[in-house]
């Protein structure tokens, strides 16, 4: 398989473009920065791109939409750290979904999808953290 086509393939090169994108945009949204979004959106193009021949699992995007917006309300928002393990859980479940592929494609090892699905929920914590405490940071 040539490589550009096995960057943007599913499950896991597909998935890598999702979480950069839905991190990027996040981020883009509370402290503005042009590159961000141009690079987050060019990353949404090619995770789109990847899923175009094997679609995404529905319930797996929603997932890990919830997922988000818990991790967003974690920290804006007094939960006591609730929103968040119910992000991280609802984003690792939804990745969980994601990575698992249609018959077309060999399924991952689940010892990768594990880790694949808890290294892209820390990340969209990680970065909706930065982004939050960038955007409530005082101006001087």
């Amino acid at each position: 398989m040539p490589f550009a086509i096995a960057v943007v393939s599913p499950p896991v090169g597909a998935y890598a473009w999702l979480v950069i994108a839905i991190g990027g945009l996040l981020y883009a949204t509370y402290v503005p920065r042009f590159v961000i979004a141009f690079a987050s959106a060019t990353a949404g193009a090619f995770a789109a791109l990847g899923y175009l021949h094997v679609p995404p699992d529905a319930v797996g995007l929603l997932m890990v939409a919830l997922g988000v917006f818990l991790l967003n309300l974690e920290f804006l928002r007094p939960t006591f750290g609730v929103a968040a393990m119910a992000g991280l859980a609802a984003t690792a479940v939804g990745s969980w979904r994601l990575l698992g592929v249609a018959p077309p494609l060999a399924p991952l090892p689940a010892p990768l999808r594990i880790v694949c699905a808890v290294v892209g929920a820390l990340a969209l914590l990680v970065v909706t953290e930065r982004a939050v405490r960038r955007y409530t940071l005082p101006r001087h």
